[in-house]
């Protein structure tokens, strides 16, 4: 009965998306196609540092599948998975527009929703998959670090608030020119490897995962 909920709740997810996609995947062509051939050169080289960045999740499923139990590999594989199936249409719908969609007094976005209008442009797509694929790693590695402990469900609810709240906000605080990086104390909040949009607030997630709290969740 839980496969057959989540199944659901990921058909439904699916089925969300290619609704609101409907509109740009009948309307024309993405404006920014115009360019240069070091352009295309820009272009396929974050792509490819992109799909790199991606693999990352197979390489954690095996370490993370290593690390538990054989009788809970599964589970763990099928979180590591969902959490970039869920993570990955979440950034897409809201998560990118609260990190680089305008700004709202300093704290959110509020443009992009849906990559429609004004960002149905292939610079804004790209910059868009690049993050994407930083949140859903970043996202994933919570799941070794709390092996075991949190149900199936209550995994996939963190993987979209995660995607949808957490990075995004912070993004747009230092990588959006917001007021985490114009702090006065020298050059403010400088993140220019992910260490703190990551690596940081993976580590928090896990001190919270590590809360008995987890297990009375649903």
């Amino acid at each position: 009965m839980k496969a057959v909920r989540s199944g659901r709740l990921i058909l439904c997810l699916v089925f969300l998306t290619l609704l609101a996609t409907q509109q740009a995947t009948l309307a024309a062509d993405p404006t920014g196609l115009e360019g240069t051939t070091n352009t295309a050169v820009d272009y396929v080289w974050i792509l490819v540092c992109a799909l790199l960045l991606m693999f990352m999740q197979a390489g954690f499923a095996m370490l993370e599948a290593g690390f538990c139990r054989a009788k809970n590999a599964t589970n763990l594989m099928g979180k590591n998975l969902m959490d970039f199936v869920i993570g990955s249409i979440t950034f897409f719908l809201v998560g990118y527009a609260i990190m680089r969609g305008g700004d709202w007094h300093g704290l959110w976005g509020t443009q992009g929703w849906l990559m429609l209008g004004s960002y149905y442009d292939v610079d804004k797509y790209l910059s868009m998959f690049w993050m994407l694929v930083f949140c859903a790693t970043a996202a994933t590695i919570v799941a070794g670090a709390v092996a075991e402990r949190p149900k199936f469900r209550t995994y996939l609810v963190y993987s979209v608030i995660f995607s949808a709240i957490i990075y995004p906000i912070y993004g747009h605080w230092v990588w959006g020119g917001q007021w985490l990086s114009q702090l006065p104390f020298g050059a403010g909040a400088v993140d220019f490897a992910g260490s703190g949009g990551g690596s940081c607030h993976r580590g928090f997630c896990r001190l919270s995962g590590d809360n008995r709290c987890w297990s009375a969740i649903w």
